[in-house]
C-alpha cells in the first residue's frame, strides 16, 4: 500500500504543476489591416518587453502570441509602414491593429530670392530640383539640365551650337508680342543683361546671337545648390513685369562648419557625328539616274530648241549647255561625266567629327561655426558635331558667410567667368541639310588643293527659274564650296562677367514659428 502511494503521489504533484503552468500562460489573438480596412498578411509582431518573442500574421491578417508576466506592449512592423505599438494587458484577449502608410517625402525648402519658405507654406506652383541632379552632367549649361526635370516647363534647343541659349517656357507662352522668356535670380540677384539696341523681331527670329544674355551660361551646373520655378502670377508679385514668363531661382553651394572638403570631378562625353544612308546612290548611280531622266523628260525638248525641259543633276546641266558647258562637246561632255564618276565624296565625313566634350571641377569647402567658405575652379570644353566649332568657359566662384552672432548673418560673393564660342559662319546653308542633299560627285577641292566650287547645290534653282520666282542667294565668282564657308569664316563671341554679392541678416525680433 505504501509503494503504491509512492508511485501515485510523484503523478499528483507533477499534473497539479501542468495545470498550474497552463493557467500562467497568456495567448492574445488579433488581426491587421491597412487604413482602407483590407487585411495584411506578413506583419511581424513582437512583445515589446521581450522581443525574443514573436510572430507575424498568417494570409488572412490574424495572429496569436504568447504573452509573459513582464509583457505590457505589442511592437507591430511592417515594410512601407509606421511602427505601431499596442499596449495590452492579461486582461486583452483579441484586439485590432490598424498600420499607417510610412511617408518619406521630407519637406522641401522653397526659395523666392527675398524669402525663405517651405512647401507647405507656399500657396504658389513652384518646382524644385536638386543640385546633385544638376552635377557631373555632359550639358555645360544650366537651362539645357533643366528640360524633363520640372512639370509646365517646356526646354527645346534653339541650336545645334554649343553653349547656345535654350527656349525655356514655364506654362506655355503667356504673351503674343512681350517676352515670353523666365527671369533667372542667382542668389538673390535678377541675372538679366542689358540687351544691345537691336530690333525685337531680329531677336525672335534668331538673327541674333544671343546667347550670353541671361547672364547664367558662366556658371558651372556644380556649384548649384538647388533651383526653384515660380510657375504662377505669384512670381510677378515679387519681381514685377519681368517675371511675366516666370522665375527660375538658382541657389549656390556654402560652406559647411568643419575640416576643409576638397573635391575634384571630371567628365568625357563623346558624340558620334551623323552617319551617311546606305540607302542613298552613289556617284555612278547617282549620274545614270540623271542620264536616265535626261533622255525621257528633257533631250527632245532641247533637241528641238525649246527652253521649259527640266535641268536636273550636273549631267541636265552639261548636255543643256549651261554655265561653263556652253558649246561642249558630246564627246567632252562624256568625258566630264565620267570623271565625276570617279570621285565619291562623303560630304557627312567632310562636315562632321566626333564631339569630344571635357569637364572639369575642383571645390574647396569648409569653416568655423562662425565662418564658412566655398571656393571652386572650372573649365568646360564642348565640341560640337560641326567642325571649327567649340565652346570654352573657365569660372571662378566664391561664397564666404560669416556669422558673429546669433542674430547677424553676413554673406559675400563673388563670381568670375569667361566664355568664348566659335562656330563657323554658315548663315545661308544647313550644313546638316547640305551633307544629305549634296551629290557625292562633288568634290571639296581641286587637284591642285584650292576650293573646288559646287555645281549643283545652288544652281539648278536658277537653271529651273522658268517662271522667275526663285531668288539664289548671293554667290562668289568663284562658286560656292560649303568648306571654303568654314574655314575661311568664323563668328567669334566673347564673354567676361564679374558678379559681386553681399548680404547683410540682421534678426531684430526673434519670433516662433
Amino acid at each position: 500500500m505504501i509503494k503504491k502511494l509512492l508511485l501515485i503521489l510523484p503523478l499528483f504533484f507533477l499534473f497539479y504543476f501542468t495545470i498550474t503552468l497552463a493557467a500562467d500562460k497568456h495567448y492574445i489573438r488579433g488581426k491587421v489591416i491597412d487604413e482602407s480596412g483590407e487585411r495584411l498578411s506578413g506583419v511581424t509582431v513582437r512583445v515589446k518587453e521581450q522581443k525574443s518573442i514573436g510572430t507575424s500574421t498568417d494570409d488572412k491578417g490574424e495572429f496569436s502570441i504568447l504573452l509573459p508576466e513582464n509583457g505590457k506592449h505589442l511592437l507591430f512592423t511592417y515594410i512601407g509602414m509606421n511602427d505601431n505599438t499596442v499596449a495590452v494587458s492579461s486582461k486583452t484577449s483579441y484586439i485590432t491593429v490598424q498600420m499607417e502608410i510610412q511617408s518619406t517625402e521630407t519637406e522641401q525648402v522653397v526659395i523666392t530670392g527675398y524669402a525663405q519658405t517651405t512647401t507647405k507654406k507656399m500657396t504658389g506652383s513652384v518646382g524644385i530640383i536638386d543640385g546633385k541632379k544638376l552635377a557631373n552632367q555632359p550639358q555645360p549649361n544650366i537651362d539645357a539640365l533643366l528640360q524633363g526635370q520640372i512639370a509646365g516647363v517646356s526646354v527645346s534647343a534653339t541650336s545645334g551650337q554649343p553653349g547656345k541659349e535654350q527656349k525655356i517656357r514655364i506654362r506655355g507662352t503667356n504673351t503674343l508680342t512681350g517676352d515670353a522668356d523666365p527671369l533667372w535670380v542667382i542668389d538673390g540677384v535678377p541675372m538679366q543683361n542689358s540687351v544691345p539696341e537691336i530690333s525685337s523681331s531680329e531677336i525672335k527670329t534668331g538673327n541674333f546671337d544671343n546667347m550670353f544674355i541671361t547672364g547664367i551660361a558662366g556658371i558651372n551646373p556644380n556649384d548649384i545648390e538647388n533651383i526653384t520655378v515660380l510657375k504662377d502670377a505669384a512670381a510677378a508679385a515679387i519681381y514685377g513685369s519681368r517675371a511675366a514668363g516666370g522665375v527660375i531661382i538658382v541657389t549656390t553651394k556654402k560652406g559647411q562648419a568643419g575640416k576643409m572638403k576638397i573635391n575634384y570631378s571630371a567628365n568625357l562625353s563623346v558624340v558620334m557625328p551623323p552617319q551617311k544612308d546606305n540607302n542613298l546612290m552613289n556617284s555612278k548611280e547617282k549620274l545614270t539616274y540623271e542620264q536616265t531622266l535626261w533622255d525621257e523628260f528633257s533631250a527632245t525638248d532641247f533637241a528641238a530648241g525649246k527652253t521649259n525641259y527640266p535641268v536636273i543633276g550636273i549631267v541636265g546641266i552639261i548636255r543643256s549647255g549651261k554655265g561653263k558647258f556652253q558649246g561642249w562637246t558630246e564627246q567632252e561632255q562624256n568625258s566630264y561625266i565620267d570623271q565625276l564618276g570617279n570621285i565619291e565624296t562623303d560630304w557627312y565625313d567632310e562636315l562632321f567629327r566626333n564631339a569630344i566634350s571635357t569637364n572639369h571641377h575642383l571645390s574647396l569647402s569648409g569653416g568655423t561655426e562662425k565662418v564658412t567658405y566655398y571656393t571652386s575652379l572650372g573649365y568646360t570644353h564642348d565640341a560640337g558635331l560641326v567642325k571649327k566649332n567649340d565652346y570654352d568657359r573657365y569660372n571662378f566662384t566664391t561664397n564666404l558667410n560669416i556669422t558673429p552672432s546669433q542674430k547677424i548673418k553676413i554673406n559675400f560673393g563673388i563670381d568670375v567667368s569667361y566664355l568664348n564660342s566659335k562656330a563657323p559662319a554658315l548663315e545661308s546653308v544647313d550644313p546638316f541639310k547640305y551633307a544629305y542633299f549634296a551629290n557625292p560627285y562633288e568634290s571639296p577641292y581641286n587637284a591642285d588643293g584650292s576650293y573646288r566650287a559646287d555645281e549643283t547645290y545652288y544652281s539648278l534653282g536658277e537653271y529651273n527659274n522658268l517662271t522667275g520666282s526663285y531668288k539664289a542667294p548671293y554667290i562668289p565668282a568663284c562658286g560656292f564650296n560649303i568648306m571654303r564657308e568654314m574655314n575661311e569664316t568664323e563668328s567669334n563671341t566673347s564673354n567676361t562677367n564679374t558678379s559681386l554679392r553681399g548680404g547683410l541678416q540682421w534678426k531684430i525680433i526673434r519670433t516662433k514659428v
